[in-house]
């Protein structure tokens, strides 16, 4: 089983915290499950650029050091395991 955190209908400023926050809480409770993080396709319109998922993507690769992380079949989630606290 794994935690989740849900992140749809925030602006990427906000996710990010609410990410980080409850990321480094699991680390401190020695909770080293997979995070679920539920972002959303980002996709209202045709042709509408996926920004929050984006952004969490781009943040995610830059952390390797701290984390690992897979995407999914379903283009609206991405999986994330903890090891190291984040900034």
């Amino acid at each position: 089983m794994y935690n989740e955190i849900d992140l749809h209908n925030l602006d990427f400023k906000l996710a990010l915290n609410v990410f980080k926050k409850k990321y480094n809480e699991a680390l401190k409770r020695k909770d080293k499950r997979e995070i679920l993080i539920i972002h959303g396709y980002g996709a209202n319109k045709l042709g509408h650029i996926p920004i929050l998922a984006t952004n969490l993507r781009i943040f995610l690769s830059k952390n390797r050091d701290k984390l690992n992380y897979r995407l999914s079949i379903n283009p609206g989630v991405t999986y994330v395991t903890p090891i190291f606290k984040l900034d």
